[in-house]
């Protein structure tokens, strides 16, 4: 939930929690990198559902966010929806700070695997066939 703004906030499930702590390295690299302005940032990782996390060179936050696919477009089509939560620098900080308290009074997200570690996953029809992976089916 947001420090400033009690109405945004962003839930994790375990499976999207694995997927963020397998990424949260490249993510913690690429918030950093505005304020050093050596390289461009443009991420934008999936972590299931139809959830993402974007940081662009431009905007000093990460973007948390649920996406949506517009009526009658296909799932290439994504967009960006209203429920999600953008952290600034020091929310991104306070968060990293206590990521080893969520996992001892969570241990379901301690102990979480991402769905890419079943056994389905080894299959390109197995993995197209993942709701976590295509939330909106696969074109």
């Amino acid at each position: 939930m947001s420090i400033s703004k009690s109405f945004q906030y962003f839930i994790f499930t375990p499976v999207r929690w694995a997927n963020f702590m397998s990424y949260f390295p490249q993510l913690d690299d690429d918030v950093k990198e505005p304020n050093k302005k050596t390289r461009d940032v443009n991420t934008i990782l999936h972590i299931g559902d139809g959830y993402h996390i974007s940081i662009h060179s431009e905007i000093f936050c990460a973007d948390m966010r649920a996406f949506y696919v517009p009526y009658g477009l296909g799932c290439q089509d994504c967009r960006p929806g209203l429920r999600g939560i953008a952290l600034c620098i020091e929310e991104w900080v306070e968060l990293k700070d206590h990521i080893d308290t969520i996992h001892t009074e969570n241990p379901e997200f301690a102990t979480a695997t991402s769905c890419t570690s079943n056994v389905d996953h080894q299959t390109t029809d197995g993995w197209k066939s993942c709701k976590t992976c295509h939330p909106w089916g696969s074109d």
